[in-house]
């Protein structure tokens, strides 16, 4: 029996230990956090770019995972910068 998502066999009948259903997701998570608070052109509160925010409805999967990756370094960034200032 296959899955009829990406037509692989199950796991089980592969011979392998985890479940076979487990897909990737098709699509990714928007990192809005509906708190918008543009800082010049970059929101503190999602880590995004107004660029990025703008195209977003439009990029492709890989694009979202990068964009993603990339708001995310910039959230820790944010967040060292402030914990920096709150210890001065």
């Amino acid at each position: 029996m296959k899955c009829a998502k990406c037509s692989m066999m199950p796991a089980s009948a592969r011979g392998l230990n985890y479940p076979a259903e487990r897909h990737m997701a098709k699509d990714i998570d928007n990192p809005c956090v509906s708190l918008c608070q543009l800082n010049s052109e970059l929101c503190v509160s999602c880590g995004r770019t107004r660029e990025e925010i703008r195209k977003w409805r439009g990029m492709k999967r890989p694009e979202k995972m990068a964009t993603v990756q990339r708001a995310a370094t910039r959230m820790k960034a944010i967040a060292k910068k402030a914990a920096k200032r709150q210890a001065s």
